[in-house]
């Protein structure tokens, strides 16, 4: 959509369209989870590694009322990035994987020219993907079976995600939304690396 305005329409007009360039930002069909996983981060889906769209955090987004999460899981982080991991900081729990894929020296040179030193804090480190997810459940107290979940691929890429089944209900009466597959565990291999997407 373009639309081309005269000087004297634009604070009558400017308005409609920033209120419809919200309602085409990205989003997750929920407003708020106990845990939100993401698999990949990095400067190859986002400037600050995460869209803060998707996340929540990170980023002022205009939005009265943006997606909440309690924990932001991280597992990886892109190849792409060569270890630029800029936006690490608005995670809560990352793992050791990730953590030793830092270069620190681009990371820090990228939050210096932005200002924004937050976004380079390293989170808590979990030994594998799965201590990082099950810290996530412990530090809210949550009984697993009734967690809030969704778990994204990147936030660059929303066309497959998966949600707990508490959350299931609430996102298959979303306009669009297909269930690819049934309820299903968690599964995790015998290094605790938490199953990809295909």
């Amino acid at each position: 959509c373009i639309e081309l305005l005269e000087p004297s329409e634009i604070n009558e007009r400017e308005p409609t369209l920033l209120e419809k360039a919200y309602m085409m930002y990205p989003s997750l069909p929920v407003e708020n989870v106990d845990v939100l996983i993401v698999d990949e981060m990095g400067k190859s889906h986002s400037g600050i590694g995460m869209d803060p769209l998707i996340t929540g955090r990170g980023k002022e987004t205009g939005r009265e009322k943006g997606f909440f999460t309690r924990r932001l899981v991280v597992l990886r982080i892109s190849p792409l990035s060569f270890g630029n991991a800029t936006g690490v900081g608005h995670a809560d729990i990352i793992t050791k994987k990730l953590c030793d894929s830092i270069d620190f020296d681009a990371t820090y040179r990228n939050v210096l020219s932005s200002g924004a030193l937050e976004r380079a804090r390293v989170p808590l480190v979990a030994p594998t993907e799965r201590d990082a997810i099950l810290w996530a459940f412990e530090s809210i107290g949550v009984v697993p079976e009734e967690t809030r979940v969704v778990r994204v691929g990147s936030t660059s890429k929303l066309s497959e995600m998966e949600v707990s089944e508490s959350l299931l209900e609430t996102v298959t009466e979303k306009e669009g939304i297909e269930v690819l597959s049934g309820k299903g565990e968690m599964k995790f291999d015998s290094e605790g690396n938490i199953m990809t997407f295909e």
